[in-house]
């Protein structure tokens, strides 16, 4: 079973956004409707899992989902589909973070 199956379940979410907010005694709240509540989630959960980066939040998967993506060759439209973002826009090419500088390097081409 993937971590979502297991929180769907465990939330009894069958409808509706899959985040929730869950408030200080861990009692699984309404729909989210801020996403600063994300925020929270992500970072208590990067707090829990000893990630190394302090300050990880709900756009920096959003943001990882996009660099990864492309970097695996899908398309601008796939992505977009996706995300929500226009296809072939700029604010999709905002998302994407090339890790390695050999990536879209034109160096790399007359090396």
């Amino acid at each position: 079973m993937t971590a979502l199956n297991t929180w769907l379940e465990a939330a009894k979410i069958t409808t509706g956004p899959v985040w929730r907010a869950v408030d200080k005694w861990d009692r699984l709240q309404g729909p989210l409707t801020r996403g600063e509540a994300v925020n929270l989630i992500v970072k208590r959960l990067a707090t829990a899992a000893r990630l190394p980066h302090p300050d990880y939040t709900g756009h920096s998967f959003r943001a990882e989902f996009v660099t990864v993506a492309a970097e695996a060759g899908a398309s601008d439209r796939e992505i977009a589909r996706q995300t929500g973002h226009a296809p072939g826009g700029r604010a999709l090419h905002r998302y994407i973070r090339h890790a390695a500088c050999d990536i879209e390097n034109a160096a790399s081409r007359v090396i």
